[in-house]
Parts: structure tokens; C-alpha cells; sequence
């Protein structure tokens, strides 16, 4: 299920040759002029893997010779790490591998976008080498007791998991890595808002991650990082001032990262993303209910995100 009708990607508005390259539908029928199409069956790892081994090479089969290029018409992004390069064995050919230069991070969600004629994105979740399930307090005390929302992602680039925490009446809060385990605020006070919820993903498109605050009583707003784990205002102001759950996708298939936010007592809403960071309301309303969670994933398999929301108040949750 489609959050929008299949657009032309941003990069096919630009190149009138590209409908030449590969285009991957989420249907096994070629397109008129013969461009090929992805079979989704094929793809390894599967659409919705669990355990995918980290070195994982990604394998796409087409119905014709097809070419892919990283950054043009395909993205790698990990919900922890804002892209993973690579190399491709195969191009000119039907069957194309993606070689990752890095090991996907234990655990991680990788999502991976082609923006072919309809846009394919799908995901896969790497494997954990270990690890008993016992849990050991660290000692660490963080934060100012405040908090509603927490996120895990490389901000500094320094190939670690770096903590930001989304706080209600208090500034956010970002938490730097020294590798070990061991956090130190970095200073930086974003905002002052009441934050429900926080979603890390790279949205202009710059190789490091930015940050999205979802705020009740105020409106959302979307902080740029600089490469260092430092972040400015971009001074955007999305939303109704309800919302209690935000989450970045692909959801139109054009290779950047959508927000779509879960709002409490009016209908959620989806922004799309001009893949430099700048974010538009789409005009969809998602129903009008107490929604205090969502989550995006391909429930179908279908090569597209779909929707899930976690209502309150006695509402059943429902997908989209």
C-alpha cells in the first residue's frame, strides 16, 4: 500500500534518459519500452529478513539488463547510520549485487530505495552475534528526568551509537559515544519544547543524521547535523502541535527519508521530503485518532511502506 500515487522520482525529473536504467516496480510486468522491472521474490536478503548476516551482500534480480548507480537511483540507509556506500557487481546486466563497504551494526533496520518509475523501498533487519538477553546496569545516570523518547544513531560519525533523548518541558538533549559504552552530554540544548518523540535520519541528504522532534503544544521541527554531531535549526515548523509519535521512510519511493507523524486527537499526517531536508504536507489525513505510536514497514510485501498506528483511548490501532 502506497502512501501517494506513484510519482516520478526527483532524479527522472532532471535526466530525460533515465528511463533507460533500471526501474524497479513492486509488480512482475516490464513497463512499456521495455525497462526492466524488480522482481521482488528475488531479492536477498528477503523484503522483512530478521538475522540478515551483517556482511550481507544485497542481490536484486530484473527482467532485463539493467544499471544502478548509489546516490542516483538506489540509497542504502540504516535507522542507526545515515547511508552505507558500495559497490555494484553486475551492472549491465539483469542481475545486480550491491556490496556494502561497512558491516551493517548488530541489530540495525537498513532500509534500501530504488527510484525506478514507481519507486521500490524495502527493508531487512541485520543480525546480533550474541549476547544472553541479561541485562546489567551500567551505572550511567543521563538526563534530567524528563524524558519521553530516546534514539541510538552514529551522529558524530565516529562509528559508535551516540543517545538522544527527547525531553517534555526540558531541552533535548544529545549524548556522545566513547565507544565503551560510557555517554557525555555534548552541551548542546535543541529546543524547548514539549517532546514526545525523536527520529534520527539523514534528510538533506549530507551522509550524517539529522534529528526530528515530534512535540506536543508546539510544532515539529527538524534540527540539521553538521557531520560532528552538532545541530542547527532548520527552522521548519510542521504539524498541528499534537503529535506524540514521529518516524522517517522513504514512502514515495524517491530515495530520501518522508516524516510521517502520529498525532493525539487529529488525523496524522505525512510530509514529503524534496531530498534536501525541506519537508511539505502531503494533504493526507490519516484518520482522527488518539495515535501515541507509529511505525512504518511493508506489512504487505509489496515494495512500498505502509503504516501502523498505536491509538489511545479505547481506539483500535489500525494500518495503512
Amino acid at each position: 500500500m502506497s502512501y501517494l500515487p506513484n510519482p516520478v522520482p526527483r532524479q527522472f525529473r532532471h535526466h530525460p534518459l533515465a528511463l533507460a536504467v533500471a526501474t524497479a516496480l513492486n509488480t512482475g510486468i516490464a513497463l512499456a519500452g521495455g525497462a526492466p522491472t524488480l522482481d521482488l521474490p528475488s531479492l536477498s536478503p528477503t523484503i522483512n529478513a530478521v538475522n540478515a548476516a551483517r556482511d550481507s551482500n544485497v542481490a536484486m534480480q530484473f527482467t532485463d539488463v539493467a544499471s544502478l548507480t548509489f546516490g542516483q537511483n538506489f540509497m542504502v540507509r540504516g535507522h542507526q547510520t545515515a547511508r552505507y556506500s558500495g559497490v555494484f557487481t553486475g551492472n549491465d546486466s539483469a542481475t545486480i549485487a550491491f556490496n556494502p563497504t561497512a558491516l551493517f551494526k548488530p541489530g540495525e533496520r537498513i532500509q534500501l530505495s530504488y527510484t525506478g518509475f514507481s519507486g521500490t523501498v524495502w527493508e531487512f533487519i541485520a543480525a546480533v552475534g550474541g549476547g544472553s538477553g541479561l541485562f546489567v546496569d551500567s551505572g550511567e545516570a543521563l538526563g534530567n528526568g524528563t524524558t519521553q523518547s530516546v534514539a541510538l544513531g552514529d551522529v558524530d560519525n565516529d562509528g559508535d551509537l551516540d543517545l538522544v533523548d527527547g525531553n517534555r518541558g526540558q531541552p533535548n538533549q544529545v549524548w556522545l559515544n566513547n565507544g565503551a559504552g560510557h555517554f557525555t552530554d555534548s552541551g548542546q540544548p535543541l529546543g524547548s519544547n514539549y517532546t514526545y518523540s525523536v527520529a534520527l535520519g539523514d534528510v538533506d541528504d549530507d551522509g550524517d543524521l539529522d534529528l526530528v522532534e515530534g512535540n506536543y503544544g508546539q510544532a515539529n521541527r527538524v534540527w540539521l547535523n553538521d557531520g560532528l554531531g552538532m545541530f542547527s535549526d532548520s527552522g521548519q515548523v510542521l504539524g498541528g502541535n499534537t503529535t506524540r509519535s514521529v518516524v522517517l521512510g522513504d514512502v514515495d519511493g524517491d530515495g530520501d527519508l518522508d516524516l510521517v507523524e502520529g498525532n493525539y486527537g487529529e488525523a496524522s499526517r505525512v510530509w514529503l521530503n524534496d531530498g534536501a531536508g525541506h519537508f511539505t504536507d502531503s494533504g493526507q489525513s490519516l484518520g482522527s485518532n488518539t495515535t501515541v505510536s507509529m511505525a512504518l514497514g511493508d506489512v504487505d510485501g509489496d515494495g512500498d511502506l505502509d503504516g501502523v498506528a498505536g491509538n489511545d483511548s479505547n481506539q483500535a490501532n489500525r494500518v495503512w
